[in-house]
């Protein structure tokens, strides 16, 4: 449950930025979005799980399922890129006939765009399961580790990887 939500979730919160920062690309806004993920993808951040743990301890977040998913609300990396690429690749004729039939966005992106890309939306929701599947296995360790001693730390450390 933990790891398949927190995979549809990123997996539809990064294709509907994507859609929209494409269908308004025009707007300041988009571009500011567009420039994020590319200095994230430039500079990654890493070893924000630390913090992370810190912040749902802190909200009180803290084993509640709702939290996980919350923290899982992102846009940023590749995955944005290829999205984005596959709907800027996509023919607008599908989306000027909708518009005439009076379709609004929201409709267009669940009846026209996301059907035109599910093979590459759930390739990326397993990529991001599997991902999910190993952030749960390290959060046991992590959770372990915040009540352990230095010394207790060390030694569990060194007995799980020998």
């Amino acid at each position: 449950l933990y790891a398949g939500g927190c995979a549809l979730v990123t997996t539809l919160v990064t294709a509907i930025v994507a859609y929209t920062t494409l269908t308004y690309k025009d707007w300041f806004i988009s571009k500011v979005i567009c420039a994020i993920v590319l200095f994230a993808m430039v500079f990654p951040i890493i070893g924000s799980q630390a913090s992370e743990l810190q912040i749902v301890t802190k909200l009180g977040l803290k084993d509640h399922m709702w939290g996980m998913y919350i923290l899982k609300f992102n846009f940023l990396g590749m995955y944005f890129l290829i999205i984005y690429a596959a709907f800027s690749s996509m023919t607008k004729t599908y989306r000027e006939a909708a518009i005439i039939d009076g379709a609004n966005n929201f409709k267009i992106m669940l009846k026209i765009y996301f059907p035109q890309i599910m093979p590459l939306l759930s390739t990326i929701f397993l990529l991001n399961l599997y991902c999910s599947k190993k952030y749960q296995k390290t959060k046991g360790i992590l959770l372990k580790i915040e009540s352990a001693s230095q010394t207790s730390l060390l030694k569990n450390i060194y007995l799980n990887n020998s």
